[in-house]
């Protein structure tokens, strides 16, 4: 074997950072004459396949050329690579859009040299650079667990600057993209071909480690990686070109959830298959994670999603609450936890729930540092785009109010404009997905033929004294109500607020509560957090209401449940008191109590 001769294992997948990658890693080096490279290069046409004629000058430079669609998938490639290496002592896997630090071949030897172990692999995800060689960062990392996907996929993350230590720092994940060790590591643990792409790092890691090698971060920048975060020069992926991506990836992710047991094996993987060293039960102890149990830490990072959703809409009610938010938000940005918050989920259940806006306000006004940048930007992107479109319905309605009464209709908006102005007059909090108007029933025909003059085009009545009517050019519907919750059409019980200096009529609180618990109830508790909280914020606004009378008209209109469990949950989810009257109804109607909501469990945590 040559003693420090060092193989450069590379797959390049129509990569055109290949040559400068190569040229550069030649050029930093303290010894270029001890570097070889084993190139996998994948094409898609012959200008890209004598693409890398560059190459031919470049001594000890083997290349395995291989059209873009016969290839496999990541692992496939790297493992070609690997029937490259001609006896060379060490072996670096990289990517083929790297760039490197002075002397990195002399650095790898001697930081291998100092780690504690007889069979040590240096690897971490490089900080970034952008070509031709502008550094982004600088500072080496180490490596812990990922999020579980919800196919128990799972990719580390780079944690922790290690510029403070004297010597490499033991871990438990390798980054594929980076691995430095004894050559030895190719012939006790090689790449495993039918592993396409999201799973090779994790798999690689357990294998390597349960066949006895230590895995370790290097304690200074050896190299850089280009993240393609810009969107100037997109790099072509195999899953792009390859129309059969999806069954490789299908049989992938099987592959690797039987190797690491998440789920029973159906075959002996024989040299791709954990090694015998050390157990899996050990790596697990090791690494503090358990791959058994993969689904409980997605429901665990969902719930704790659930319970920063659920506090985020408490600040607007209690600012103390935003301790606790702080904390939850802290808490995520350790490292060494396994279960953090779910990002993903929390954006998409907080925009299905109509919360969207709220959860971004609450976050910005309490630690916006301590949300993942990728994360704010998109809350506020929606916040902003949320409020323009609401100022553009609150036009539209004025104008359409204006239209009415100059035809002596008296229409009355009784939904989110009007009630965010009647609770505090911010537009900008609540979507504005619909403008609901009430009218006397003797004004249909006018306010119809109103709203068809000025474009808007009536649908089927689905319900009974309501219609919809929408417009080609806008995206807001109009709600035409000429019957409400059987109530009798009387101006004398509205009351007045002020939408975008102009005062419009609307529903007074009390009327607004029933609404809101009816109007809840009829499309599902579970899909009303909205709906929950603008009771609540009317209750903060106006806490004086005429209890017994509201339950005795709840009972006429056979609402009774319906409005019990609204003021009950904003009780639950927003610690709003229980006035006596309310308490004493609940105590004979314990199902309500009951009641079985996700949103409801996560403010309760």
């Amino acid at each position: 074997m040559m003693s420090d001769r060092i193989f450069v294992q590379i797959a390049a997948y129509r990569d055109f950072e290949l040559i400068p990658t190569i040229k550069d890693a030649l050029a930093q080096a303290l010894c270029p004459e001890r570097i070889s490279f084993g190139i996998c290069w994948q094409y898609a046409n012959d200008e890209e396949l004598h693409f890398i004629d560059g190459l031919k000058d470049i001594p000890n430079c083997r290349v395995a050329t291989v059209p873009a669609a016969e290839s496999c998938g990541l692992g496939w490639a790297r493992s070609q690579t690997e029937k490259l290496w001609q006896g060379e002592r060490y072996a670096l896997q990289t990517d083929a859009h790297m760039r490197f630090a002075t002397g990195w071949d002399t650095l790898l030897i001697e930081m291998l040299a100092m780690c504690p172990s007889q069979k040590p692999v240096l690897t971490a995800f490089p900080p970034g650079y952008h070509p031709p060689r502008i550094i982004v960062s600088n500072f080496p990392t180490g490596t812990a667990t990922g999020r579980f996907a919800h196919n128990g996929m799972m990719t580390p993350r780079a944690v922790e600057d290690l510029s403070n230590y004297h010597a490499p720092k033991s871990g438990a994940f390798m980054a594929g993209g980076f691995m430095f060790a004894d050559a030895r590591l190719m012939q006790e643990v090689p790449h495993d071909p039918l592993l396409y792409f999201s799973a090779t790092e994790v798999a690689y890691s357990v294998r390597a480690w349960t066949n006895g090698w230590d895995i370790y971060h290097p304690h200074r920048v050896i190299c850089w990686h280009y993240y393609y975060e810009t969107q100037e020069k997109p790099r072509p992926l195999n899953w792009e070109d390859n129309q059969d991506w999806y069954q490789r990836h299908i049989i992938s992710e099987q592959r690797f959830r039987q190797i690491l047991q998440m789920e029973p094996m159906t075959e002996d993987f024989g040299i791709y298959g954990l090694g015998n060293v050390r157990s899996l039960t050990d790596y697990e102890a090791f690494a503090g994670v358990s791959f058994r149990n993969w689904q409980q830490y997605i429901k665990d990072e969902q719930q704790r999603a659930m319970q920063l959703l659920s506090g985020c809409l408490q600040v607007y009610f209690d600012e103390t609450v935003s301790d606790r938010l702080q904390s939850l938000l802290n808490d995520d940005k350790d490292y060494s936890r396994l279960v953090q918050i779910d990002w993903q989920y929390f954006v998409h259940v907080a925009s299905e729930l109509g919360v969207l806006s709220l959860a971004y306000w609450s976050l910005n006004k309490t630690a916006p540092h301590l949300v993942p940048e990728s994360t704010l930007r998109e809350l506020q992107q929606y916040y902003y785009a949320n409020a323009l479109r609401n100022r553009s319905h609150s036009q539209v309605l004025l104008h359409l109010l204006n239209q009415l009464a100059t035809a002596q209709v008296t229409a009355i908006n009784i939904n989110e404009p009007a009630l965010a102005a009647l609770v505090d007059g911010d537009l900008s909090l609540w979507p504005f997905q619909t403008l609901d108007l009430w009218i006397a029933a003797r004004d249909r025909a006018t306010a119809t033929e109103i709203l068809t003059a000025a474009g808007y085009q009536p649908g089927e009545i689905w319900q009974l004294g309501q219609q919809s009517f929408t417009h080609p050019q806008r995206a807001v519907k109009i709600e035409l109500h000429w019957q409400l919750l059987g109530w009798e059409w009387q101006t004398e019980r509205l009351c007045k607020v002020e939408l975008e200096n102009h005062t419009i009529q609307t529903l007074p609180p009390r009327d607004y509560l029933l609404l809101l618990c009816i109007s809840a109830a009829k499309i599902g508790w579970e899909r009303s957090l909205l709906k929950v909280y603008q009771i609540a914020a009317l209750l903060a606004r106006y806490p004086s209401q005429p209890w017994e009378d509201l339950l005795q008209q709840a009972e006429q209109m056979t609402a009774k449940e319906a409005f019990l469990t609204g003021i009950w949950l904003t009780n639950q989810c927003f610690k709003t008191a229980l006035p006596t009257a309310v308490t004493q109804c609940l105590e004979t109607m314990p199902e309500i109590s009951a009641i079985t909501i996700p949103w409801l469990g996560a403010s309760e945590s």
